[in-house]
């Protein structure tokens, strides 16, 4: 099932960003060298797997990371773009808001939903354009990735 989901991620990203749909990264580990899609690197960012983390490990909807990623870059990787470290980036930046304050609900709960709905504010800023753009990316992708998901279900 998890491999199913995360080819309905990879089917996503060029319906609504084919500029991004290409692009690969090749990673060195030791001495292996694999070259990973954006797919893959955004997916694995949402669980943790890229990040040497001072925090518990949380997982992260790779919905949220793309839309944070579109949002930071636009709708094409800039030359020289290294994803890996940039997922790496935005997940610690989402898990450390999430730390910092999922004990201290008094911070949160009179003005947002949800902490995550906090967190995402802080990521984002005080900026209504830039939230209004996240919230548009993340429908988009989110939407469309369940709906590719729901045809891949026996």
């Amino acid at each position: 099932m998890h491999y199913k989901a995360e080819e309905a991620f990879r089917e996503t990203i060029p319906l609504h960003y084919p500029c991004w749909a290409s692009y690969t990264q090749q990673l060195t580990f030791g001495r292996m060298v694999n070259t990973y899609d954006l797919a893959t690197i955004v997916w694995d960012a949402g669980r943790g797997c890229l990040a040497d983390c001072p925090f518990p490990a949380i997982s992260v909807n790779p919905s949220v990371l793309l839309a944070m990623l579109i949002l930071r870059y636009g709708e094409a990787p800039p030359p020289g773009f290294d994803a890996y470290q940039t997922m790496r980036q935005i997940y610690l930046e989402i898990n450390r808001f999430y730390q910092e304050n999922r004990d201290r609900p008094s911070v949160w709960q009179d003005r947002f939903a949800n902490l995550g709905s906090y967190v995402i504010y802080k990521a984002i800023g005080l900026d209504k354009k830039r939230l209004r753009q996240w919230c548009l990316t993340y429908h988009a992708v989110y939407h469309t990735f369940s709906a590719i998901w729901q045809t891949k279900q026996p």
